[in-house]
């Protein structure tokens, strides 16, 4: 006779609840079954470890004992957001209130008060308990809260180039590209968290969206960790929500898109990635995933080629976009166009050494 084991999720949003696979393995941590939230599986009495990557791109596991005819329950509980953005639950976030006429956002005073922000001050710039890092400048983008060793940062006005903060950590310049989403309502769902992660090499600024924008956050997690079939199998569920609301959340819409790109199925949604690179021109990402695509076929090969020229210019907000543009340049299939390709790939190669790699948005080392 069998037993069972019966699985529960607590993840903030529906639809990641309803997409994440739990997985079950025996003792030798072989996959013996997938279930979803609240499914049951009925199994031969044993140890088993029952795993599900959260979405802080983590895998949870718990080692249960499955006993005949009995049910065993796993719950899985929901992620700390203070967690993703490594404040500790205690420390406070200092809000600041945008003001229209400096052309930021105002959020009013439903998620409390603080501070007016802008303020170019060394309390207001300096990483709180830190005196590794210091904000030198912000384009595009205005500080709104922080804590200990992080920042939370919101829009600053109409964007026309991909935000960015220059940082200088203990001497060394970081440019670091900020996913910040300029269409969103409230304060949460526009900000971006830029945070000090600490390396055996040194410490280093990593930029995060928002946790509280839950899908795409969940995604970006989920690559940082290497768990890059789970974010294409959220990416996959969500499709439509993710790219059909680029008017509301450009930057994840781009986020998803390079998850279909490299998983082969963006070809699909071409109207789609379109309308995110015509309509977010300061966004080169959507620009450079069409140019790519077209430069594939030959009715569009030369279109694919004026956006991947005009898109080598700019500054990207995610590293693989650069990846790709890169890779495209290197594989130019057009004569006509061979010496100017041949021109981009030379600026952008030799900027290429000043590229940290490991970082998920572009971020580049710079001379103090």
């Amino acid at each position: 006779m069998k037993g069972t084991i019966r699985a529960a999720l607590d993840i903030s949003s529906y639809r990641l609840t309803s997409l994440t696979p739990i997985e079950i393995r025996d003792s030798s941590l072989a996959l013996v079954c997938e279930i979803r939230n609240g499914g049951e599986a009925q199994l031969t009495p044993g140890v088993y470890q029952v795993r599900a990557v959260m979405d802080d791109g983590r895998a949870h596991a718990r080692l249960v004992t499955v006993t005949e005819g009995k049910e065993t329950k796993v719950e899985f509980s929901k992620v700390d957001p203070a967690g993703l953005m490594t404040a500790p639950s205690s420390a406070r976030f200092t809000r600041s209130a945008a003001r229209d006429r400096d052309g930021l956002i105002d959020y009013g005073d439903d998620e409390g008060g603080g501070r007016a922000g802008g303020e170019r001050g060394d309390e207001a710039w300096a990483a709180p308990d830190s005196d590794v890092c210091r904000i030198v400048a912000l384009e595009g983008a205005v500080l709104d809260g922080a804590a200990r060793g992080t920042w939370e940062l919101v829009p600053a006005g109409t964007l026309t180039e991909v935000p960015h903060a220059v940082l200088d950590l203990g001497g060394r310049r970081r440019r670091v590209c900020l996913p910040l989403n300029p269409c969103g309502h409230r304060r949460a769902e526009t900000a971006c968290v830029l945070r000090l992660e600490h390396y055996r090499e040194g410490t280093e600024a990593r930029a995060w969206i928002h946790p509280e924008r839950k899908v795409s956050s969940a995604v970006q997690h989920m690559l940082a960790e290497g768990r890059v079939f789970h974010a294409q199998s959220v990416v996959a569920g969500t499709a439509d929500d993710m790219l059909q609301a680029k008017y509301s959340d450009p930057v994840g819409a781009a986020l998803g898109a390079l998850v279909m790109y490299r998983a082969g199925t963006l070809r699909d949604r071409l109207s789609w990635l379109e309308n995110l690179a015509r309509d977010f021109a300061w966004l080169p990402d959507g620009a450079v995933l069409l140019g790519a695509l077209w430069l594939q076929d030959e009715a569009t090969r030369a279109a694919g080629a004026r956006l991947l020229l005009g898109a080598a210019g700019r500054r990207p907000l995610f590293t693989t976009s650069y990846s790709v543009l890169l890779d495209t340049l290197r594989r130019w299939p057009l004569d006509d166009s061979r010496a100017e390709a041949r021109a981009a790939l030379t600026v952008l190669a030799r900027d290429a050494g000043r590229v940290d790699w490991n970082a998920f948005t572009f971020t580049c080392h710079e001379e103090p």
